[in-house]
């Protein structure tokens, strides 16, 4: 069944979610069998979509499948015999709760965090931010007001974690430039997300339409760039949450 997801997240089903893809897609962007880049006003309504999930629908909440991620990661076992070298750690796309929180148990040495977020100063009033007054627990916290597009790298870190964060974003491959660069050698790099098989990409661009999610990595691109990096950890999940074309990413890197 087709489905139509606007900005304001209302959802359209059969023939006016047909009718509604027929009048707008992401089918534009597809290049290489992957959407790996969006307009600036494409993101713009993905982070519309975003802001009004946690800020206005979600004020409720106190989690975003973090603890999920920590089962799927194994509770972050493998990071164990990286505890005393891990002293610098940032999460990119941290959302209002953080993974963070349910990874720093984990980092014995762990002394300073920074978060990232291009909705950070607006995450900071929802009620259960887990860095509120712009500290998060005990640690030198520093706050980026910014994409992972737009970051500059002004220090490198022992640890880099994004957790489900490219589906809303604009330039994939910016951001797995950065990633690389903003990693120290020896560093860890924990991630996860969505991924589709190549021959998949466009025919969901003529049956799904999600403002808030507008890419849609290939699963060969993905593997392109975590082949990079030694393997600590890597898992994959297909069709979580009933999607049946979704394929999801666990992996755990060392560079």
């Amino acid at each position: 069944m087709k489905e139509y997801i606007d900005k304001e997240i209302n959802i359209y089903t059969g023939a006016q979610a047909e009718m509604l893809i027929s009048q707008r897609n992401d089918s534009k962007y597809i290049e290489n069998d992957s959407i790996l880049k969006v307009d600036k006003e494409r993101w713009l309504e993905a982070q519309y979509y975003e802001r009004k999930t946690w800020m206005q629908l979600g004020t409720h909440l106190s989690d975003d499948r973090n603890y999920e991620h920590f089962q799927r990661f194994n509770g972050y076992e493998n990071l164990l015999q990286y505890e005393e070298t891990i002293k610098t750690a940032i999460e990119l796309g941290c959302g209002p709760f953080t993974n963070l929180r349910t990874i720093s148990s984990k980092l014995r040495n762990l002394s300073e965090v920074h978060l990232l977020d291009p909705l950070i100063n607006d995450y900071l009033n929802h009620p259960n931010c887990s860095y509120k007054n712009k500290s998060f627990l005990n640690y030198k916290t520093v706050l980026h007001d910014c994409s992972i597009e737009q970051f500059e790298i002004t220090q490198k870190y022992d640890l880099v974690l994004m957790n489900n964060v490219l589906e809303h974003c604009y330039d994939v491959n910016i951001i797995f430039e950065n990633i690389f660069n903003m990693l120290n050698d020896g560093g860890i790099f924990v991630f996860s997300d969505v991924y589709f098989k190549k021959e998949d990409v466009s025919r969901m661009c003529f049956t799904i339409y999600d403002t808030g999610h507008p890419i849609k990595l290939s699963e060969d691109f993905m593997n392109l760039f975590l082949s990079k990096f030694k393997i600590l950890f890597n898992i994959d999940f297909d069709k979580l949450h009933g999607q049946e074309w979704r394929h999801d990413k666990y992996f755990i890197g060392k560079k």
